[in-house]
């Protein structure tokens, strides 16, 4: 007897910005501490974080804490974060004070670290306090009520952009992508398991904007993905646990033509809509290096922010949008599923 069957779909959207304060249920306040403030004083970060390191150094262990000053405090770190996310820097937390939805205004989000000398202190004993709080009213709750559910996983990765910001900013990508990804329960459990008590069955890596290099980079853009994830992956702990495990290049809306040069010597381009520009040209983007981490002195490559060429698509209504390996990433997820 034939029977219908009836597939729910849920799509779970989250920041960035609140993923990345997965790790920080894994640490104390004073081990948290210790490595924020070395980061913030450390490569371009340094500049940011001025004030906010400034602040902290009158500080002393007499100081009693008092709102006002918190508050004070938060808001110079928070500054200092908005600086290091808007120049693409991605380890910043608490990610919440960044993104703070429905908690806005919250005392429980005026939360930053302090230096170690403050241990003991009124000041010091107040804030760890906070950091608990912040890790059993924010980051608990959140992960126990949107990812309790969650056996299929696509994590988009923007290779791209991280590479047209630099060394810096690309290391600090990849780090952000290995300490997130520790904290998720792949098949045999992780350190979220008791709160998530599922797991992901189906996980999928995905380098976003391939539609902003040429055709035959694609692959690169892939097999430089595949090594990150090697590389955040040394034990194989992901790819093994995972019933089911890919990656690929993305675009959920292709943006630029595929052409080449008519003279010689003839090589692959672009034909897209530049930010900026008023109309479409042709571009060279250069070349997406293969070598992981790149060679950062022989980058030849350049990312264009394309935008696309028609305004509003009004098309796509009836079309769909014009996208690539997007068909492909909805069968690796939910395929099984139709089969």
């Amino acid at each position: 007897m034939n029977r219908d069957k009836t597939l729910m779909i849920e799509l779970v959207d989250f920041p960035g910005e609140w993923l990345i304060d997965l790790p920080m249920l894994e640490m104390t306040y004073e081990q948290w501490s210790e490595a924020m403030l070395e980061k913030a004083g450390s490569g371009r970060r340094n500049a940011w974080s001025e004030v906010y390191r400034s602040r902290i150094e009158r500080l002393d262990s007499s100081e009693y804490f008092d709102e006002d000053l918190i508050e004070e405090l938060s808001d110079d770190w928070l500054a200092y974060m908005a600086d290091s996310i808007k120049n693409g820097y991605t380890l910043n937390q608490p990610g919440r004070l960044l993104r703070p939805d429905s908690m806005r205004h919250s005392p429980v989000l005026r939360l930053c670290p302090l230096p170690a000398r403050l241990v003991g202190s009124e000041l010091w004993s107040g804030m760890e306090k906070r950091y608990k709080d912040y890790q059993k009213q924010v980051i608990k709750p959140f992960y126990k009520k949107h990812l309790s559910k969650i056996d299929r996983q696509i994590v988009l990765v923007d290779i791209l952009k991280s590479m047209r910001l630099g060394e810096e900013v690309f290391t600090e990508m990849t780090t952000s992508l290995s300490e997130t990804l520790k904290s998720f329960n792949y098949g045999n459990g992780g350190p979220l398991s008791f709160l998530l008590g599922g797991s992901t069955t189906h996980l999928l890596f995905a380098a976003t904007k391939c539609d902003h290099v040429v055709r035959g980079d694609r692959a690169n853009i892939e097999e430089t993905l595949k090594r990150m994830i090697a590389h955040v992956d040394d034990e194989n702990q992901i790819r093994a646990s995972s019933f089911k495990f890919g990656s690929m290049a993305l675009s959920s809306i292709k943006v630029t033509e595929d052409r080449k040069t008519m003279k010689s010597p003839v090589r692959e381009i672009l034909y897209g809509l530049s930010s900026g520009e008023s109309e479409p040209k042709q571009y060279d983007p250069g070349g997406v290096p293969l070598d992981f981490p790149p060679t950062w002195d022989e980058m030849d490559f350049v990312f264009y922010d394309f935008q696309p060429m028609n305004g509003v698509m009004t098309d796509a209504m009836y079309e769909g949008f014009p996208a690539y390996n997007l068909g492909k990433a909805i069968d690796f997820l939910i395929g099984d599923d139709f089969s």
